[in-house]
């Protein structure tokens, strides 16, 4: 029995050695991308929201989303496609094939054989994510960094406090309480008598 075992721990480390069995796919895509808080504000998307108005920025945003989940952030874009997308971001064919021809024009997309779209500036932004992937799978050891931004947990000390046994106030604090609010005396003592 523990003859078997040994030979089938063996037999998966070859197979892992020869990659043939792998823990995890590659992956060539990313799970989100950087929104500046001034995108509106780049001047060619300030030039399409001019044309297009919040059609043309929300389908800049979806195109931006699109092409972080697909692989090497690009898409290939043909009459089917622009249907799926189109029918994907609510908008018209015609109108997104319009917005999608304008962002050509301004550089805020490039093509790859007139059909694979990218954005250079966002595959840009991510470059450091494969980058560091790339070099983790090179040194076969895994990174233990995360791709996402780090944010510095902190612990919340709690703080007893003796608590003291309720005690009702005396009527000249209920009185002062009234006047600092602006109601009169006698409506104070009623308040006092009634509780």
């Amino acid at each position: 029995m523990i003859g078997m075992i040994k030979i089938i721990v063996v037999h998966l480390l070859l197979l892992f050695q020869r990659r043939l069995i792998m823990a995890r796919p590659k992956r060539h895509n990313a799970d989100y991308f950087s929104h500046d808080a001034g995108m509106r504000n780049d001047p060619k998307v300030k030039a399409l929201r001019n044309k297009f108005g919040n059609d043309g920025y929300a389908v800049w945003c979806m195109m931006l989303e699109v092409l972080t989940a697909s692989d090497y952030f690009t898409r290939s874009i043909d009459e089917i496609e622009i249907e799926i997308l189109s029918a994907d971001f609510g908008i018209d064919s015609d109108l997104f094939t319009e917005i999608l021809s304008y962002m050509l024009r301004i550089r805020l997309l490039q093509t790859r054989d007139n059909c694979e779209y990218l954005s250079q500036k966002l595959t840009d932004r991510l470059q450091p994510v494969t980058d560091k992937r790339r070099n983790s799978a090179s040194k076969g050891v895994t990174v233990t960094e995360s791709t996402q931004s780090k944010v510095k947990e902190s612990k919340v000390k709690e703080i007893k406090k003796s608590t003291k046994r309720f005690k009702p106030p005396e009527l000249f604090e209920v009185k002062a309480y009234f006047c600092e609010k602006g109601y009169t005396e006698q409506s104070a003592i009623k308040a006092f008598n009634y509780y």
